[in-house]
């Protein structure tokens, strides 16, 4: 889920920190509701209760708060390590001056 949100993130709204909360919010809530759905599918039985219920809401709550914090930190780790873009001039170092009447 990391991976697919990072490969969009321009198409979300990547300086809200309220899309961002909601977008981790999602991912955390996703990914143990698939994990539960694949092994009810292949025969396993979990243990379901209300710690399971207790867990599910803190780690989809937790991980809903540290989306925009890593964003933060990856933005700024992006920043460090890749070279800025040069604004292009309208001089080229290759062409010919032209001199004489």
């Amino acid at each position: 889920m990391g991976l697919a949100a990072y490969l969009v993130r321009e198409f979300i709204l990547r300086d809200q920190a309220f899309a961002q909360f909601v977008l981790g919010l999602a991912a955390s809530a996703a990914v143990p509701l698939l994990t539960l759905v694949f092994l009810l599918t292949t025969g396993h039985t979990p243990r379901l209760g209300w710690g399971t219920l207790w867990q599910f809401i803190v780690m989809t709550v937790g991980g809903g708060v540290a989306t925009p914090v890593l964003f933060i930190f990856f933005e700024r780790l992006r920043g460090a390590l890749m070279h800025s873009r040069i604004a292009e001039s309208s001089f080229r170092p290759d062409r010919e001056i032209r001199r004489g009447r």
